[in-house]
């Protein structure tokens, strides 16, 4: 099943989204408890770190994810994407995140929430994510469907969000830049393309 943002006015719990040199700022605007149980966990806002966080009756009630370095973000695409395997399952939005990185955040999230479930049974439920401020939603969901186009006709998603096509299977994908040009997406099949040329069409 395609992953979509889920819808705007749903109830959802932050996810906050914090850099590495800017983490000790931002314990300082957090309630104690919250700023405690943070630095007791070790957390140093690592590139997607998470870390849930509990109200008193233990019931997780928004959670923290880690921005990591200029050089971290520089070096891995879709960090923030770590979040997808951690959160519970339900609504979520992001708090404190930069516009720079919203778009990325934004498709990195629809990508990580793709399962190829034709030949399996129900799945459990995944988070959901509200479309960032800001972020063209309907452009964001037609990028996600020409690079899962890609992968399924023989593309290889690599850690940076690049896509290597097979020589072999190349014939296979003739028909794809077509799809993604109908889709808006700006997509060619006879190139490679890196994920954020994806965005940028």
């Amino acid at each position: 099943m395609m992953p979509v943002f889920t819808h705007p006015a749903s109830p959802s719990r932050p996810l906050h989204v914090v850099a590495t040199d800017d983490l000790d700022r931002w314990l300082e605007t957090q309630p104690q408890v919250v700023a405690v149980w943070l630095r007791d966990s070790a957390f140093q806002a690592a590139l997607g770190d998470v870390r849930l966080v509990p109200n008193a009756q233990g019931q997780v009630v928004a959670a923290v994810i880690g921005n990591g370095t200029a050089r971290s973000r520089a070096r891995t695409r879709f960090g923030l994407a770590k979040a997808v395997a951690a959160l519970p399952a339900g609504d979520w939005h992001f708090e404190e995140l930069a516009e720079e990185f919203r778009t990325e955040a934004a498709l990195g999230w629809l990508l990580a929430q793709y399962r190829f479930d034709r030949y399996r049974g129900p799945a459990d439920p995944r988070p959901g994510l509200k479309c960032p401020e800001g972020v063209d939603a309907d452009r964001a969901l037609c990028v996600q469907a020409a690079q899962l186009e890609f992968h399924r006709h023989g593309g290889l998603p690599g850690d940076d969000g690049h896509i290597a096509l097979h020589r072999s299977r190349r014939r296979r994908v003739d028909g794809l830049g077509e799809v993604a040009d109908q889709r808006h997406a700006g997509l060619r099949a006879a190139e490679p393309v890196r994920g954020r040329r994806l965005w940028e069409g």
